[in-house]
């Protein structure tokens, strides 16, 4: 969550330097972004509800075909696992945190590209009384690192938009796992992935505000390495669902 902010923060002191507005107007728009989202596991005996996820989304326009954009999403999934050896089960909250910076480049009228960094961790606390071993369990799972990819705008006729967008990453980080049953454990971690969306956009002209309605999709392939210095995979998280959300724009 730190380099995130730090991230974000350079990301802003940079353009503010690079491109001073020189007494122009400097394009805004500051709102909320929702992420109705099913969870796709690699583990077949887990058994997770669909979540929403929320969070603020900001944009900040430079010069004529410069923007930098922000989302930041959180949310908490329910998860029944059930135990393969004795076949009993218990329930987890999962948080999982979800954010997005980029630094968009219009290219003509209809095609950007961004290339920006990526956030994202989920974690849990389990209680003993909770827990089938009788013992307390924190989890932790946290990564950051680069993406890219580009989106496109089409009108629609009558203020309505047809907005897509896909791109790559590439994360590294770490998995923690601590117990009052054993020591703690921590295991290098490595994801890429796919995150893609659609939406139809409505600009409401007298208010300034635009409202989107669209679909979102991330497949995410995880790599852990521990102590031992051997590398597994752990599997494939997809991630999907509906996505709505409503932004204010304005100048400064």
């Amino acid at each position: 969550m730190k380099r995130l902010i730090f991230t974000f923060s350079l990301f802003v002191i940079f353009l503010t330097t690079v491109f001073p507005s020189a007494g122009s107007a400097v394009e805004m728009s500051a709102g909320v972004y929702t992420w109705y989202s099913w969870w796709d596991m690699p583990e077949d005996d887990n058994e997770i509800d669909p979540a929403l996820l929320y969070g603020p989304a900001l944009s900040v326009g430079f010069a004529d075909n410069m923007s930098l954009t922000f989302v930041f999403l959180y949310g908490n999934f329910d998860l029944k696992q059930t135990d393969v050896d004795t076949g009993g089960s218990y329930n987890v909250e999962i948080n999982r945190m979800d954010g997005d910076i980029a630094l968009n480049y219009r290219l003509n009228s209809f095609l950007k590209i961004y290339l920006g960094g990526k956030y994202t961790s989920y974690s849990y606390d389990l209680g003993a009384d909770d827990s089938p071993m009788g013992a307390s369990i924190d989890f932790d799972h946290t990564l950051f690192g680069p993406g890219a990819g580009l989106s496109v705008t089409f009108p629609l006729g009558n203020s309505f938009y047809f907005i897509g967008n896909a791109g790559g990453f590439y994360l590294w980080g770490e998995e923690e796992t601590s117990s009052s049953a054993f020591p703690k454990t921590k295991a290098d971690c490595k994801n890429y992935g796919l995150n893609t969306g659609i939406s139809v956009a409505y600009y409401i002209v007298p208010a300034s505000t635009t409202i989107s309605l669209g679909g979102r999709y991330q497949h995410i392939k995880t790599w852990t390495e521990g102590t031992d210095g051997e590398s597994d995979v752990k599997g494939t998280d997809k991630f999907y669902g509906i996505t709505l959300s409503a932004t204010y724009s304005f100048s400064i």
